[in-house]
């Protein structure tokens, strides 16, 4: 609300000059990761919410960042050690994203976050899949151009920080660009 943005939770269809996409922040979807849709249902819980309101904010602040911190770390660290995504058939996304495929075939475009890693590629019945990365390290963000859906990176890295970050507060970003957000 306060910069104009909308929020989507939950994956959501919509259509676009007669495409049609899937936007989904990617987080808890596909098969496995069960660690992780485990904590989620910890952290959504409203009971939970609610006991860490309790929590003083300087201990609270602490201990989500430390935990966040530990989290990426270790992915960076398995990131580094090998092709991380070099099989793009083993991610849980493409997984779901042939799921739902074969639900929805009239889907054209699955735009995903939550991986960290710019890439696009086909599922089996010919819809694209692009994950859009980070933009706070890659620079990366998808661009619809009424045709295709590619990843850019070029124009931000070429922003100096202070431009970048007012065109983040400001909520302006290029004519057609599709940036899920990343929580």
């Amino acid at each position: 609300k306060e910069v104009g943005i909308i929020v989507h939770r939950e994956p959501t269809l919509m259509t676009l000059k007669d495409k049609t996409f899937l936007l989904v922040h990617g987080d808890g979807r596909g098969p496995g990761d069960k660690g992780y849709k485990f904590l989620k249902k910890v952290f959504e819980c409203e009971f939970n919410q609610f006991l860490f309101r309790w929590i003083h904010p300087d201990l609270g602040i602490g201990l989500a960042l430390k935990w966040s911190h530990n989290h990426r770390a270790k992915k960076l660290k398995k990131e580094a050690e090998g092709n991380y995504y070099s099989v793009v058939k083993d991610t849980m996304l493409y997984k779901y994203a042939q799921e739902c495929a074969k639900e929805n075939p009239n889907i054209d475009y699955f735009v995903f976050g939550h991986q960290h890693k710019p890439m696009q590629y086909k599922v089996d019945n010919g819809a694209i899949v692009t994950v859009v990365g980070n933009w706070i390290r890659d620079f990366s963000y998808a661009v619809f151009d009424g045709k295709d859906v590619k990843v850019g990176t070029e124009e931000l890295r070429k922003l100096n920080p202070s431009t970048l970050s007012s065109l983040i507060q400001s909520s302006t970003v290029p004519s057609g660009t599709i940036v899920p957000r990343q929580v």
